[in-house]
């Protein structure tokens, strides 16, 4: 200060805001029935798994660790993962939105080859997974009906020769159509052939032999 004034002293307050804390997740993609992973990535906070939630639906299956986020039990289709972290002292709370998309899996139909002799019917077992039987034929025989009993399919009424079965599926929500083949081969059946003699029914006359044949 100048000899005309005195020396003053005056506190300034200084504000250091905080500032957001940055949160980075993966988008996340897979198949129904299976697990889902996204990466986590964060500075100034922490995420916890309580902070972790698909957006209307508690049935998701969440956990979290080592930054890794795995999700299960959701149907096929679009979702939106929300995490939201827990700062420090230094930093804001963020939240980040990202996509979850899970894929309709594959269906899956189960069915043996056949092997019949020719005048037999044929069948073997069937597993279906992510639907029911939408259409069953022999190709080409459209005279065939096949039959669906109990999880087992029958076929009769082919002549001896190789065929193919083919099997279609109607899918449910969350499975693809599929469609598989299998073969069927019908045997040939061995003839056969009868004697049945008739005795003669006098001296000098004549005795008869009947033939029977089949095939």
């Amino acid at each position: 200060p100048s000899s005309k004034y005195n020396s003053v002293t005056r506190n300034i307050p200084i504000v250091v805001n905080r500032i957001d804390s940055i949160l980075s997740v993966s988008d996340m993609m897979f198949d129904y029935g299976k697990t889902g992973y996204a990466a986590v990535n964060v500075s100034g906070a922490t995420v916890n798994l309580e902070n972790i939630y698909v957006v209307g639906h508690d049935e998701a299956i969440i956990n979290f660790n080592n930054g890794i986020i795995s999700l299960s039990n959701l149907s096929a289709g679009s979702y939106a993962l929300s995490v939201t972290t827990t700062p420090d002292e230094n930093h804001n709370s963020v939240t980040s939105i990202v996509e979850i998309v899970v894929n309709k899996a594959d269906g899956i139909i189960e069915v043996d080859d056949m092997t019949f002799d020719y005048g037999d019917s044929g069948s073997t077992n069937l597993t279906i997974v992510g639907g029911d039987i939408a259409s069953i034929s022999i190709a080409g025989h459209p005279e065939i009906k096949p039959k669906v009993s109990n999880n087992r399919i029958t076929v009769s009424g082919l002549d001896a020769g190789n065929y193919t079965l083919n099997i279609e599926s109607s899918p449910d929500e969350n499975h693809n159509f599929v469609s598989h083949n299998v073969s069927v081969t019908v045997n040939e059946k061995e003839s056969s052939i009868e004697f049945n003699k008739v005795v003669q029914p006098y001296y000098g006359g004549f005795g008869y032999i009947f033939v029977n044949v089949e095939g």
